[in-house]
């Protein structure tokens, strides 16, 4: 699959030029564009029918877009790696944002062993001399912090600088600032400390086991007692449902699947820890933290090192102290009674 990216040109439409242009040399692939203004796939009768920005993601998540053009909205909101091939069409002076553009590819999931990255420049301009006549001696792509910050920090002023001189000047100036990179470049490498290679030497901390996931989290959605009876939750598709608390003037679409969000974080929003809907959730059964009279089957209890639910039972008491012991009380809920100690406070 081929992703290209262009950079949005003040003179004409480089995206209508690109698409028209690849989909008439590629008559049998599937061709498609995606932009800030939505997106867009060409159909068997060579028009370009308008689709919404999820479809396109979905679209080519599985397969059915072989070619994809792309303003840098999708190098912020779009994940590319279903994607071996990436065009740099008009590359752009700043080489983070070639890096952001490559990261949407190389990132976890990618399903080929080997991706592609084609950097198109116009001959005898500034880009392509930063980029091609030095990039690789000063391994510009690999400074993108640490000592080469300074180089790229002088770019865009520079860049701007020489591309707005008389033509008969840019010759000499390119010339100069090449030379000016070069320098810097050295200066950099000769100062001494050099922390890009310190962390690489570092080991990366293991990453612990999320304490919930978001199956576990659907699970215990699914489960009419562990739900606040407040709650309206019908499910719409697949991990996906329609809620609403009392107080909100419509229902919200959850995702309890981080895919399908990625898919459509447009108008869906992600019912775990952060989400704004998931938070007022957990802040609504939690309640009030002092303790309410009346009887209940489930209480809250903050007085150990982390905070447990205990759960009243057909087995007697059982504190559940992770999500899963949680379930499994409540699948035993037994009939509501008074709280067994004064200072629990009743969630449900």
């Amino acid at each position: 699959m081929l992703k290209v990216f262009y950079e949005p040109c003040l003179e004409c439409d480089t995206m209508d030029y690109l698409k028209e242009h690849l989909a008439a040399h590629f008559p049998n692939r599937n061709v498609g564009c995606y932009a800030g203004a939505g997106g867009q796939r060409h159909d068997l009768s060579g028009q370009w029918v308008p689709v919404p920005k999820e479809q396109i993601k979905r679209d080519l998540r599985l397969g059915k877009i072989d070619i994809l053009v792309c303003t840098d909205a999708a190098g912020e909101g779009l994940n590319l790696q279903t994607c071996g091939v990436l065009v740099n069409y008009d590359l752009p002076w700043n080489p983070m944002k070639v890096e952001q553009r490559i990261g949407r590819i190389d990132r976890i999931g990618q399903k080929y062993p080997k991706i592609r990255i084609y950097n198109l420049a116009y001959k005898k301009s500034v880009e392509a001399d930063v980029y091609f006549a030095v990039g690789a001696r000063i391994r510009l792509f690999e400074g993108i912090v640490g000592k080469l910050q300074p180089i790229l920090s002088r770019l865009p002023k520079r860049i701007e600088e020489i591309s707005l001189m008389r033509p008969e000047d840019q010759e000499d100036a390119r010339h100069r600032f090449l030379e000016e990179i070069g320098q810097i470049e050295r200066e950099a490498r000769d100062a001494g400390f050099d922390i890009d290679a310190a962390a690489e030497m570092l080991e990366p901390p293991r990453k612990p086991k999320p304490s919930v996931t978001l199956e576990q989290i659907e699970h215990m959605m699914q489960d009419a007692k562990a739900r606040l009876p407040q709650l309206s939750w019908d499910t719409l598709d697949a991990h996906t449902y329609q809620a609403l608390l009392p107080g909100m003037q419509q229902a919200v679409r959850v995702a309890v699947s981080g895919e399908i969000f990625d898919d459509h974080a447009d108008s869906h929003t992600l019912f775990s820890y952060g989400g704004a809907f998931f938070e007022r959730t957990l802040a609504d059964s939690l309640g009030n933290t002092d303790p309410q009279p009346g009887p209940g089957i489930c209480w809250l209890d903050k007085k150990g090192r982390y905070p447990a639910i205990v759960v009243n039972t057909l087995d007697g008491l059982k504190r559940a102290e992770t999500l899963s012991d949680l379930r499994a009380a409540l699948r035993r809920a037994a009939e509501p009674v008074d709280a067994p100690e004064p200072d629990l406070v009743r969630i449900a």
